[in-house]
């Protein structure tokens, strides 16, 4: 069974006598996030993003406008994305 790390779930791997291993995935977030965190001047920076994506999420008539400047400058179409913080049943 693969799972995070979390103390409950390798118990719960353990009591149940699985073979268990540990998702590399989610631990490979856990240290990018937390190096993030520690950059008080990413802080800054992802904030105005969130702030900047949300933005245009939150309008069709910028969304819009982006993809047709996209278009002019000769850009691929590409979609904004927010930042998320994994649940436990999002794959990265």
């Amino acid at each position: 069974m693969v799972t995070d790390g979390a103390p409950n779930m390798v118990a719960c791997v353990r009591e149940l006598k699985l073979r268990h291993h540990i998702c590399i995935a989610h631990t490979l977030n856990l240290i990018v996030k937390k190096a993030l965190d520690q950059q008080p001047v990413l802080s800054g920076i992802r904030a105005k993003a969130r702030k900047l994506v949300g933005f245009f999420k939150s309008s069709t008539t910028a969304e819009e406008k982006l993809t047709q400047v996209q278009h002019h400058l000769g850009m691929a179409n590409m979609k904004l994305m927010e930042e998320v913080e994994p649940d436990g049943t999002a794959h990265i």
